[in-house]
């Protein structure tokens, strides 16, 4: 997104002119990497990651989480997909490294966040941060790296939120600042992508990325119907979304289920080109 600089006073217009400058640089740059993608010079093993933190993952004792639901998805697209779910694993160090190394084509991130942030967990509370906020000292900052995967989803909140920071929100530091990333679904917003198996399907039938991710907003994003709720009731369940639906032994309200739809799929964006084939 560019935002045009405002009519300025003198001593607030080469601020206002260098932010437009580097927004205008950043676009041509993505369209030299999507023009590379697309012509095969840049490209990724035929690998995807999920990694998926505290709240989603798997939990001490061994006890099992959600992960490998979310992987189940993912290799409906890529039937080489890495788990990582421990809570003794997912730190923003390890995620940061990850992301500078070019072994994944695809990265499904499960962590909570915000506008210019992801907030990981550590013994049940937010201590790491991956961000891309300069004004603020934490380590593990996102513009002073290339991320090396191609595309992402990510399921962090607000994570997409370009409105509230628009020259510093997270998924356009992951699509416009790396010299190689290109698409990142996720939620301007509380929310995120739920129904994965629709959208994941898609990508592995050669659909448009764009086009997969409308099919999937057709189907499960607003689509209320029986078939719809029964995918977003299993999701709930999996997701373990606790505040947004009643207790999963309930029959199905649809207009329980509308009001959720509305309150978690608004705001959800795809960032970058729509006509990429993975």
């Amino acid at each position: 997104m560019i935002r045009r600089p405002p009519r300025s006073t003198p001593s607030n217009s080469s601020a206002a002119s260098d932010v437009y400058k580097r927004q205008v640089t950043r676009l041509r740059d993505y369209f030299i990497k999507a023009t590379d993608y697309m012509t095969g010079a840049l490209t990724r093993p035929d690998k995807a990651l999920c990694y998926v933190d505290d709240d989603w993952g798997g939990y001490p004792g061994g006890k099992t989480g959600n992960g490998p639901y979310y992987q189940s998805s993912m290799q409906l697209a890529y039937s080489d997909t890495t788990l990582i779910d421990d809570h003794a694993a997912t730190y923003a160090s390890d995620y940061y490294n990850i992301l500078q190394q070019p072994d994944y084509e695809f990265i499904h991130t499960m962590v909570h966040g915000g506008s210019w942030c992801h907030l990981f967990m550590v013994d049940h509370s937010y201590e790491e941060r991956v961000h891309s906020n300069p004004a603020y000292p934490f380590n593990y900052k996102l513009f002073d790296i290339d991320g090396n995967a191609l595309f992402y989803n990510l399921y962090s909140c607000s994570n997409g939120d370009y409105h509230d920071a628009p020259d510093i929100y997270i998924a356009g530091e992951y699509v416009f600042g790396s010299a190689f990333s290109l698409t990142v679904t996720t939620s301007s917003k509380t929310g995120g992508m739920l129904g994965y198996a629709s959208f994941y399907d898609r990508i592995n039938s050669n659909h448009l990325q764009g086009t997969a991710w409308l099919a999937w907003w057709k189907e499960v994003g607003m689509n209320i119907d029986a078939g719809a709720a029964e995918i977003v009731w299993a999701d709930c369940v999996n997701t373990m979304e606790e505040t947004w639906y009643p207790d999963p032994s309930y029959p199905i309200n649809l207009d329980d289920l509308y009001e959720y739809h509305e309150q978690w799929f608004g705001g959800m964006v795809f960032i970058g080109d729509p006509t990429l084939i993975t």
